[in-house]
């Protein structure tokens, strides 16, 4: 692949991981207060939140693909292999497993919640389907906040391997000078 492929292949990646983190931020900070605060109903704010939740989870997905797919591609391009790709390529990993997990139990609280004949907060907290309701709407919320933190750890790698694998200024000049027809962009890892 050429370089200017590499550098297209570099800005979807910074895209997506922007799109990530910025929908999660969004919907964490801003969405799912103003629901609840505006809708007096937390059963009907739950529902409306779960549907957005719902729709975002493929988005979420989606994005969390392109990073691990981005991050196996680079890992795959550079010799000799660094650990910080083999981390960076984990960590994308481990977020579109928490996603895809958030998905499941995203699916089985609305089934919850359809079965119910009244809202959830009329039920008693310490019996079922308030039980499992609220320890399912806590794993949720978990798995979205570790996907979250993972972002900014796959972010702190991304810029530590950008930083190393990097070709000194040198480097990057005889390059340029010994291939005149390839581009050399900051963006490409040392191969």
């Amino acid at each position: 692949m050429n370089e200017k492929l590499w550098a297209v292949a570099a800005g979807v990646e910074a895209f997506a991981f922007m799109l990530l983190e910025g929908s999660m931020f969004g919907l964490g900070l801003l969405v799912a207060p103003v629901l609840f605060k505006t809708i007096e109903s937390r059963d009907l704010a739950g529902r409306v939140f779960g549907n957005i939740l719902g729709l975002w989870v493929w988005f979420g997905l989606a994005t969390s693909l392109v990073l691990v797919v981005t991050a196996g591609l680079t890992f795959a391009r550079t010799r000799p292999l660094r650990r910080l790709l083999v981390a960076r390529l984990a960590v994308s990993l481990v977020m579109l497993g928490l996603i895809g997990t958030f998905a499941g139990v995203l699916a089985r609280l609305d089934t919850i919640q359809q079965s119910l004949n009244a809202p959830i907060e009329t039920y008693p907290s310490n019996a079922n389907p308030r039980l499992e309701f609220d320890s399912l709407h806590k794993l949720s919320t978990n798995l979205l906040t570790a996907a979250l933190f993972l972002g900014l750890v796959w972010f702190g790698l991304s810029l530590a391997a950008f930083i190393r694998l990097r070709p000194a200024p040198a480097e990057r000049q005889s390059a340029q000078f010994s291939r005149p027809e390839a581009e050399v962009t900051p963006l490409s890892p040392v191969r």
